[in-house]
């Protein structure tokens, strides 16, 4: 999950694709940036998830150049998809102006 405006531009940056667009929504808990990385901290997709949307990506999970992910890379990524409900009960995702 990408949290900061620094990481967001870093993600964007090396996937040549329009992330940043979405940092003051990150930052204010209004979507959240998931990022599928490999061991030495590259990226290589990213999916968006607005919370209080049902189960579903908000912007499916794309590679560089906003190009559609492999069905393994989609998997991976709807895996996850039950961590960042559970992550939203939990209030971890508060949007601007709420309190937990």
């Amino acid at each position: 999950v990408l949290r900061s405006r620094h990481r967001i531009l870093d993600v964007a940056r090396r996937l040549k694709n329009c992330a940043s667009m979405y940092s003051r929504q990150v930052e204010g808990g209004e979507y959240v940036l998931v990022a599928l990385v490999d061991s030495n901290g590259k990226p290589h997709a990213l999916a968006g998830w607005e919370p209080g949307r049902p189960g579903v990506w908000a912007h499916r999970p794309v590679l560089s150049l906003n190009r559609p992910a492999a069905a393994e890379t989609l998997s991976r990524f709807d895996t996850f998809l039950p961590r960042l409900r559970a992550a939203e009960k939990d209030g971890v995702f508060t949007r601007r102006g709420q309190t937990q």
